[in-house]
């Protein structure tokens, strides 16, 4: 205090926008970031793109809403999502010069591409983050106008300037927390002491991973060993309809409390998505990875090939889940060799950044200077 005048602090606020798609893959690792820096009083977070009601997002931040339509390859009609991408251009932009963010935030996916050429056009500092190993069209594209792009893996390094670039990993949820495994086994209600396996599908499931797993599980409850499968929420109806009654067998559409399944599990079947793959290596969980055959540039084949490499996963090809039995034959073959398990956990847990988004968080505030 001097002549009468106070002179308190003033905190200058720190806006940071997360662009993003509506899919788990590129909502997760963006809220665990998120998460990070809303700790700082400082700092502010607010989400733009599109199809994201459905994320557990709005309850925790803002959310500027895109109408995105992706324009395939051969449209039958150019005009309509020409339109709306150039319409979501201005909307980002007008959004922007409303709120006056400090730095933009890309995590991939066509419904990041509007915003973040607004962003260019206003100056606003860009940040990147590619998840996979060979980089979407979009994230290379964008890198042009990044000040940083952070990468998952050290093998994806070589497309982007060495400069700019900053491994960091892929930001997981906080709330993917390791439990023993027999507690987690008793909360979801399964038998202790038995081999567990868990399915996934992705945040939408995965119709050839259920039609496959559905025709096995009789058998691998014969054997004695537990089910969990995450179908998805457009499978539920039907599959629960289909399926056996059976307390070895537990069947969701979606859940919260990934920590429960992933810590129940001894092995997992999974599509090969980078959040997927990093919450396996946390949880040091062998796995059967089962691409996605029809994701951009292969990147899941690439992904699943990375793991399989490394010792952590044993790679899975889509059409040949058109005869269970060759699954079925390579889980029983896997369970039963305890020391390859033990081995491929090992290998998992080598590829794990658990500080990814501290990490991250890190490089956004050296971005904004604070």
């Amino acid at each position: 205090m001097k002549g009468g005048i106070s002179t308190g602090l003033i905190i200058e606020m720190k806006k940071i926008v997360f662009a993003t798609g509506g899919t788990g893959g590129h909502i997760f690792p963006a809220l665990a970031i998120a998460d990070v820096l809303s700790r700082e009083r400082d700092i502010s977070v607010i989400f733009i793109g599109e199809d994201m009601e459905s994320q557990p997002i709005a309850s925790r931040y803002p959310i500027k809403k895109l109408d995105l339509a992706s324009i395939k390859r051969f449209p039958s009609s150019v005009c309509k999502p020409i339109i709306v991408f150039f319409k979501s251009i201005l909307l980002s932009f007008l959004f922007f010069l409303k709120e006056q963010p400090s730095l933009i935030v890309g995590m991939g996916s066509y419904a990041s591409l509007p915003p973040l050429l607004a962003a260019a056009m206003l100056r606003i500092p860009i940040v990147i983050h590619e998840q996979n190993i060979v980089p979407g069209r979009v994230n290379r594209f964008l890198s042009i106008f990044a000040r940083k792009i952070l990468i998952t893996f050290p093998e994806t390094a070589r497309f982007f300037p060495s400069s700019r670039t900053k491994l960091v990993g892929l930001p997981l949820r906080s709330s993917l927390i390791k439990i023993e495994k027999a507690t987690a086994r008793r909360t979801l209600n399964l038998s202790s002491d038995s081999q567990t396996i868990l399915v996934l599908g992705g945040s939408r499931g995965a119709v050839s991973i259920n039609k496959a797993i559905i025709e096995i599980i009789p058998s691998l409850i014969e054997e004695g060993i537990q089910v969990i499968h995450i179908c998805g929420t457009a499978s539920y109806p039907e599959l629960k309809n289909k399926a056996k009654k059976d307390s070895g067998y537990l069947l969701l559409p979606f859940t919260e409390d990934m920590h429960l399944l992933y810590s129940s599990a001894d092995l997992c079947i999974a599509r090969a998505g980078a959040s997927t793959l990093a919450e396996l290596a946390y949880f040091a969980l062998p796995s059967i990875l089962i691409p996605y055959p029809y994701a951009v540039s292969q990147h899941q084949f690439l992904n699943a090939l990375l793991f399989q490499k490394k010792g952590a996963s044993k790679l899975f090809k889509n059409e040949e889940l058109k005869e269970p039995e060759k699954l079925r034959q390579l889980i029983l073959f896997l369970l039963s060799s305890p020391k390859t398990l033990q081995m491929m956990s090992k290998c998992a847990f080598s590829l794990a950044r658990p500080s990814a988004a501290v990490d991250s968080a890190k490089e956004l505030k050296e971005v904004m200077k604070i």
